[in-house]
């Protein structure tokens, strides 16, 4: 099951990385799929999407996507989501490589602290933070602090 599930949360990461494109909005800020509020501290640096998804299953998953137009990326999936404080939720980071811009590095973490302060039908906020290593086991790792969202979800 976690390995299925990170294998989508990969899959969700190339195919954000796939389908955009350097000029979709001519320079200007679209923020179409911005339903609400997401930042957060990636490694003590500002981090806020120009689109974020919200979705929630019918078997209580909630799953947040927030990307930037330079290609970073952060998942976050929350199961069994309730209003309470949890520290079982998975996340993915995927930023630019900085030595390749042509590539991308991605980090995982199994285990991220949360706290829903809100869930409804068609909405969550709370807080979140996690610390998630690189994928090929190389030790590096990212610290996401900070986190917050209040957000709709994606209908």
């Amino acid at each position: 099951m976690l390995r299925n599930l990170f294998l989508l949360m990969i899959s969700l990461t190339v195919m954000f990385f796939v389908s955009c494109s350097d000029d979709d909005d001519n320079g200007t800020n679209n923020n179409d799929f911005l339903n609400g509020t997401f930042n957060a501290k990636i490694n003590g640096d500002d981090f806020s999407p120009t689109t974020v998804l919200a979705s929630k299953d019918p078997d209580g998953t909630v799953s947040i996507n927030a990307s930037t137009l330079d290609g970073a990326l952060v998942n976050l999936v929350m199961r069994d989501a309730a209003v309470g404080d949890f520290n079982n939720g998975i996340a993915n980071i995927t930023v630019q490589d900085p030595d390749n811009s042509e590539s991308a590095i991605t980090y995982y973490a199994e285990s991220m602290t949360y706290k829903i302060t809100k869930l409804t039908d068609t909405e969550v906020a709370g807080t979140f933070s996690f610390t998630a290593a690189e994928i090929t086991g190389s030790g590096e790792t990212i610290e996401v602090s900070n986190g917050n969202f209040d957000l709709k979800f994606n209908m």
